[in-house]
């Protein structure tokens, strides 16, 4: 078969395959909705981690308004078995945000239907597992801790201990971030933008430079350096210096920052860009991706 007309064909079954996927994905808010639940903050990743989806709308991530700590997901992907059977198994599976490391049905704390039972059923049973699986959401959000395996006053006990360390974690952030741009402005850096990297944990950095005045190469090896050997010490420095050292370490992912590189621009556009909005600096910049409007603006006055 022609290599093109082959193309197209797996194209034409692939579009069909995505309306499918994203008609499950529609048929589970409104199932929600219908519950009398909340849904929140959806998004359609591209993919897992490096893996990409083979067609559209494979994976949704929602949050319930009537549940904000937990994060839920709906995987609608192909497997393949140890008889190399290949087959679509639907997911639905939640964490709690706190916890959050690999977010996939085989690593989550609550993913019923991760099981080899479901795994060897027909499609028709699988989704009737699938929507009974949804309907017990509304339960489960007035007693959460059935979806951890955990006992009320356990799972009580960690939200607590949570709650204290997202506010220490905060605390030891706006430090941070100050000694951040203490240092960028140290190397005639004016400008830097902080957002949560796609693919990786943590955030990219990338730090804006007038020109006329800084040399980009050599801030770029200053800012390298910084993030790569004296950051973390920073951070450290902090953490003991406020007393948060029980709840809050250097390693989480709010202090894994990767600096991507500099900017170096005339002194007019860096001007617009310290109050461009997220898209507009998208626009402005090839190399910016940011997907949030929850970006952190380091600005050295």
């Amino acid at each position: 078969m022609n290599k093109r007309i082959k193309k197209k064909r797996e194209s034409i079954v692939n579009r069909a395959i995505g309306l499918t996927n994203k008609q499950l994905m529609d048929g589970v808010l409104e199932k929600l909705r219908a519950l009398g639940l909340t849904p929140i903050n959806v998004t359609f990743p591209s993919g897992y981690f490096l893996f990409m989806n083979q067609t559209d709308y494979e994976i949704m991530h929602f949050k319930l308004k009537e549940l904000p700590e937990f994060l839920f997901g709906v995987w609608n992907k192909e497997l393949t078995f140890d008889n190399d059977e290949t087959k679509k198994v639907p997911f639905v599976f939640g964490e709690r945000e706190c916890f959050l490391d690999k977010f996939k049905p085989s690593r989550a704390e609550w993913s019923p239907l991760y099981n080899t039972t479901h795994f060897v059923k027909e499609q028709e049973e699988q989704l009737k597992d699938f929507w009974s699986v949804v309907e017990m959401l509304p339960k489960l959000v007035h007693t959460p801790w059935e979806l951890t395996g955990y006992s009320k006053e356990e799972y009580e006990k960690d939200m607590k201990t949570f709650e204290v360390r997202e506010q220490q974690t905060k605390e030891v952030l706006a430090e941070a971030y100050k000694r951040m741009v203490d240092f960028m402005k140290s190397h005639k850096v004016e400008f830097g933008v902080l957002y949560s990297d796609g693919f990786w944990s943590g955030d990219n950095l990338y730090a804006f430079v007038d020109e006329a005045v800084a040399d980009y190469l050599e801030v770029d090896d200053k800012l390298s350096d910084y993030f790569a050997f004296d950051f973390e010490k920073d951070v450290n420095d902090i953490i003991w210096e406020l007393g948060v050292s029980d709840h809050v370490s250097a390693y989480q992912e709010e202090f894994n920052i990767h600096f991507r590189g500099v900017y170096s621009v005339d002194k007019d556009l860096l001007e617009r860009s310290k109050k461009m909005t997220r898209t507009e600096l998208n626009n402005a910049y090839e190399r910016l991706d940011i997907r949030t409007s929850n970006f952190v603006r380091l600005i050295s006055e």
